[in-house]
């Protein structure tokens, strides 16, 4: 009789149960050092890139308020000022632009004047401003001096950088002394100096989003030692504080290329907490499979054990059958067939617990590759994502990058504005949409005459007085043009005040501002008004001799053609009658326009019939016209229309423009056409073939003095003053109309247009 031996089928359980647990843990072991071994040393290299690259971004903005400070010496040191001031120490420089108003706008703490040798001429450090002092009285002048006491050379010349100031980094920038056109010999040197200050740490800090420092190797030794760790020595070093946090530093170079100091940096270990989350996910995640994989190969031994153990115990049975079949076959034949029977359907059941047995083997094979397959795409997973986290790391870097490159072509940009704008001889004020001003420069309050902390639009309406400045705001920014108005000021000031929209630069153009400019033409206003006087008076007080010479020489002429036998002195008596007829016509344009522009010329409006009054003009000016076998044309639409204007002065707008058209056509004709125009206006358009105008004489065709073609050295002054369209302008506009340049064409003619009102004015 055969038996299973429990001890043994103890001893097989805690065997199959000992390999699981060894094979799982051998998993675990390999995949926590793939993890340690491995992916965390890759998250620990990108963070310290992360590292390298901010503190390259702290030094680059370092060199950038090094330029900017640069760029501002540079605009100063080739001001025409600048190189006078250097030679004649004038005091008016320093009470007007060296002054304290001028260090807090350009935000400096050093400002030195010094001459070709060196020698101080004024300087200017925190909080006072020394003036003219010797070398050795200036607190922070020293280390821009070499050994032997002279100006260092390399402050001679355009520099940027930095140098150790009283313990503290500064960002410096010197420039030579030349005139604005940049040509000659450097007359001096200008050095402009800047802390790197508290506000400006704060704002790098908000900036890069971690504690930032800046500082000499002292001030660097304690800050180093507040966070926790020892001074570095190294060039570029990054020692992790724990788990979260880590410090980085790097070295700071002077203008001398000579390390002067330290940047330190403390930040959030935020993609090494990253990785090591995502690395324990992972590491959970393949335990968890692995523990789940090892279970199941237990599971399914014991039940394979299990099922063995009862095959035997089954076979146990039927030998102890078998046996007891023997003991029987002595009662028969019959019960021993009965038993063989019997035991050869156990045999069939004992080949088919086989057969079951292969089947449960092919089912573990199977497990097991999927749990392979598994495990593999797991891994796949892993390294994608680990591809994934670099390349987000490589274009946040990038990013990084061109944002600093913005924010110094920004600053440039800022410095150049400033710099701009506070040397305009115009006085400038910058409003947004609420009206509040936002850049004044200083020559509003030299305008004025009046020093003021906040400027805003009220004080401003206050001192122009007349001018609805409020008004003009509101106006200027609603219908988005531009204004122009002019005031007196204070009974002795004129100021001319231009108000201008500020449009956005993209496809919407929207209002996002005004800019006001205010300029003083007090003096413009008074030569003006000396220029009126003198031409007025002039040519009031020409007119009389004028009016005699021409009239002696029409009498003699005349009356007295017996004793003037001389042809020579006839010729001579035509040319003082043409001359002085010439010089009245002029002196009588210069009355028109004095009395034009002082609004002293009086209307005499009345009802003119429009067709027979343009034909007794055109045959005044008929015998022109046929002396160059030119063309004459005239049509009115409608035939009875009617205008409002003096009679004199309309005819002398038309005589003009039709004069003109005489006079430079050569060939073809001359058509005018009277039209009536919605609006009550009434268009004579006067057309020509003459020889056209080009665009460039169009521009000043309207102006004073002006001919077209004419230049200083080529006008035909004995053709006419230029002052024939600037007044008939002035006519025509002082009557209600308009006159206007519809289009010309050089070669082919011109088409001036006289716009005549139907209706009162």
């Amino acid at each position: 009789m055969v038996e299973v031996e429990p001890t043994r089928q103890y001893r097989s359980r805690r065997t199959l149960t000992l390999i699981v647990v060894m094979g799982v843990v051998g998993l675990v072991v390999i995949q926590v050092g793939l993890i340690r071994g491995y992916l965390m040393p890759q998250f620990e290299v990108i963070e310290q890139t992360e590292v390298a690259t901010r503190l390259e971004r702290i030094v680059v903005d370092l060199h950038e308020e090094s330029e900017v400070v640069a760029l501002v010496a540079r605009d100063w040191g080739h001001w025409d000022d600048s190189y006078q001031f250097v030679q004649d120490h004038n005091q008016a420089f320093i009470e007007s632009s060296l002054n304290q108003a001028t260090f807090e706008n350009l935000g400096l703490d050093v400002l030195y004047y010094l001459d070709r040798t060196g020698r101080p001429i004024f300087l200017a450090e925190p909080r006072r401003i020394v003036g003219q002092v010797a070398v050795e009285t200036a607190v922070y002048l020293a280390p821009f001096y070499s050994a032997d006491g002279g100006l260092n050379q390399k402050f001679t010349t355009e520099t940027a950088g930095m140098v150790a100031v009283d313990g503290r980094v500064m960002a410096v920038g010197s420039s030579p002394i030349l005139p604005s056109s940049g040509e000659g010999e450097a007359v001096g040197t200008l050095i402009m100096g800047r802390f790197i200050s508290q506000e400006v740490l704060e704002r790098w800090s908000d900036k890069f989003e971690n504690l930032v420092f800046v500082g000499v190797d002292q001030e660097a030794v304690v800050w180093f030692k507040r966070q926790g760790i020892e001074p570095p020595t190294d060039e570029v070093m990054i020692v992790p504080l724990s788990r979260f946090e880590l410090v980085g530093e790097s070295r700071i170079l002077d203008i001398f290329q000579k390390p002067i100091g330290y940047i330190g940096i403390r930040m959030v270990r935020e993609t090494y907490r990253q990785g090591w989350w995502v690395s324990h996910m992972i590491l959970g995640l393949m335990m968890t499979v692995t523990m789940v994989a090892g279970t199941l190969v237990w599971w399914m031994g014991r039940r394979e054990m299990a099922s063995e153990v009862r095959r035997r115990r089954e076979l146990s049975d039927t030998i102890q059958k078998i046996e007891s079949q023997k003991r029987l076959l002595e009662a028969g034949d019959k019960q021993m067939k009965e038993t063989v029977a019997e035991v050869s359907r156990k045999n069939l059941d004992m080949q088919r617990m086989q057969i079951a047995m292969m089947n449960i083997l092919e089912d573990q094979k199977a497990l097991d590759e999927e749990l392979r397959l598994e495990k593999a795409n797991v891994e796949r997973k892993v390294a994608r994502r680990t591809v994934q986290l670099r390349q987000k790391t490589n274009d946040l870097v990038m990013a990084q990058k061109r944002i600093s490159e913005g924010w110094l072509q920004l600053q440039q940009e800022k410095a150049r504005l400033t710099a701009s704008i506070q040397s305009l001889s115009m006085g400038f004020l910058l409003t947004d949409n609420t009206g509040a001003v936002q850049v004044v420069n200083g020559r509003v309050e030299e305008i004025f005459g009046q020093q003021s902390a906040a400027w805003s639009l009220g004080s401003l309406h206050r001192l122009l007085g007349k001018i609805d400045l409020v008004a003009r705001w509101s106006e200027c920014k609603n219908q988005e043009r531009e204004i122009k108005v002019e005031a007196m000021v204070s009974g002795v000031r004129w100021v001319r005040v231009l108000l201008a929209p500020i449009r956005m630069i993209d496809q919407t153009k929207q209002v996002i501002g005004v800019v006001i400019l205010v300029e003083d033409i007090t003096q413009a206003k008074q030569l003006e008004k000396s220029r009126d006087e003198f031409f007025a008076v002039a040519s009031h007080e020409l007119r009389t001799p004028l009016a005699a010479i021409q009239g002696n020489a029409a009498l003699i002429k005349e009356y007295y053609q017996a004793e003037v036998k001389s042809e020579a002195l006839k010729e001579m008596l035509t040319d003082i009658e043409l001359a002085s007829g010439r010089l009245i016509t002029i002196v009588n344009d210069f009355l028109d326009a004095s009395r034009l522009e002082l609004n002293k010329l009086v209307f005499k409006t009345e009802t003119i019939s429009l067709r027979p009054f343009l034909e007794r003009v055109m045959r005044e000016i008929d015998p022109n016209a046929l002396g160059k076998r030119l063309a004459w044309q005239l049509a009115v639409k409608p035939e009875g229309i009617q205008v409002l204007a003096d009679p004199a002065r309309l005819e002398q707008v038309i005589v003009n423009v039709l004069g003109n058209a005489v006079k430079f056509t050569n060939e073809g004709g001359v058509d005018v056409t009277a039209e009536q125009k919605p609006g009550q206006v009434v268009a004579i358009a006067v057309r020509d073939t003459g020889k056209g105008i080009t665009q460039d004489d169009q521009a000043a065709l309207f102006q004073k003095f002006k001919q077209v073609g004419s230049s200083a050295l080529s006008r035909d002054v004995s053709q006419g003053t230029g002052m024939g369209l600037y007044i008939s302008r002035l006519l025509i506009e002082k009557m209600g109309g308009r006159l206007f340049l519809l289009e010309s064409t050089p070669g082919k003619g011109s088409v001036f247009v006289i716009e005549v009102p139907t209706t009162p004015y």
